[in-house]
């Protein structure tokens, strides 16, 4: 399966940084989309933008990663709100969605 476009990664970290404000909702996200624990907390200390970048970064070195990053993509695309209510800039965060899903259309 091939990578995603490096425009379609760029939009997916900035959804992971805009559109949740606590952690622990990236972390049930990424859950949700079947991400294995052990791998989508390697880098929770990090700030959320870093955490998403190096997280995709290593689903995209191995082939069943691939399947989970379209998984992730496919989530953030299937959002219709922004999912945490303490994002400090809600208008940013729905940009960043609305972003991605003009770029998940090509």
């Amino acid at each position: 399966m091939p990578c995603l476009p490096y425009e379609i990664m760029e939009a997916m970290i900035q959804c992971f940084g805009r559109c949740f404000h606590y952690k622990d909702r990236m972390a049930a996200f990424l859950n949700y989309c079947e991400v294995p624990r052990p791998l989508a907390s390697k880098h929770r200390e990090e700030f959320k933008f870093t955490w998403a970048r190096k997280l995709l970064t290593e689903l995209g070195e191995t082939e069943n990663g691939h399947v989970l990053q379209r998984k992730v993509l496919t989530g953030l695309c299937q959002l219709r709100n922004v999912p945490d209510d303490k994002v400090l800039d809600r208008a940013a965060a729905l940009d960043a969605l609305c972003v991605l899903k003009d770029l998940g259309k090509v």
